[in-house]
């Protein structure tokens, strides 16, 4: 919209579209679609082409240095890991790396060993992730209290809150990449009477959510309940831009609010009536 008011011609903007995100095909999950149409309404030249050829985007390109008065925008239709055969226009591979016994070699067979650890193989040692915790404990708690909703932001697979989305589907709701209306929709359910349940990683949750967490439903003192995955530097493979060192404090500042760090959980102070 910016752009288009300022007629900024020199600006072209690339839009990787291969329909899949982290729980399933875009179309599914919160749809985009038509892309194209979206971005001529807000006054751009657009042009859809294949993003895997290359003379095609290459002729693009300069179409767009042609247009005059108004910013570009070139759609790229993708297939997600192409030319990879395991990965390719399969979910699952977003910020995720390939473990030993699952990258098949030329002759199809899998590369094998384990990793180990003071003197033990890793493959012996069991450990239980506070995020699977985290979504037993949820669908555990909706056995007992029919006013509970999940809401997730595209991650959850990554949350573990597809555990309860497994058992209660009709009480799951996905809000797609958008974390601040997940917040919102969380604090009109709570309105209603619902005990929602939020789900993103801490950097999201925290950071991208925070003037909805805090005037939405912080000084309203709406009961909902933020929990938030991957605090700290625990992300691994999704990179540097969801780590969140410091989010767990700004969550703390926030009004009427209670923090529990270690768990990276943040939920609404009071209880409601039902104890939730």
């Amino acid at each position: 919209m910016f752009a288009s008011h300022y007629k900024l011609d020199n600006l072209l903007v690339f839009v990787d579209n291969n329909n899949l995100q982290i729980d399933g095909a875009v179309s599914d999950v919160m749809s985009p679609y038509p892309i194209d149409e979206k971005f001529a309404a807000f006054g751009l030249f657009v042009q859809t082409v294949d993003g895997h050829d290359f003379d095609a985007i290459d002729a693009a390109v300069k179409r767009a240095e042609q247009e005059k008065g108004r910013p570009s925008a070139i759609v790229l239709k993708t297939v997600k890991g192409k030319g990879v055969s395991f990965m390719e226009n399969q979910v699952g591979w977003h910020g995720k790396a390939p473990q030993r016994g699952t990258v098949p070699h030329r002759d199809g067979r899998a590369h094998r060993g384990a990793a180990r650890r003071g003197g033990r193989m890793m493959a012996d040692v069991v450990k239980i992730a506070t995020r699977d915790s985290y979504g037993n404990a949820v669908t555990a708690l909706a056995a007992e209290h029919d006013d509970i909703l999940v809401l997730d932001a595209d991650l959850a697979g990554a949350t573990k809150t597809a555990i309860f989305k497994k058992a209660y589907l009709d009480r799951h709701i996905n809000c797609g990449i958008a974390e601040a209306d997940l917040i919102g929709v969380s604090a009109g359910l709570s309105t209603m009477g619902f005990v929602p349940f939020c789900s993103s990683f801490a950097m999201f949750a925290a950071g991208r959510a925070y003037e909805q967490v805090r005037n939405t439903v912080g000084y309203p003192h709406l009961n909902v309940k933020i929990c938030a995955t991957h605090g700290g530097i625990s992300v691994g493979e999704d990179g540097a831009s969801t780590s969140a060192a410091k989010t767990s404090r700004s969550c703390a500042r926030s009004p009427a609010w209670s923090c529990s760090p270690r768990r990276t959980m943040w939920k609404r102070a009071p209880p409601s009536k039902r104890g939730l």
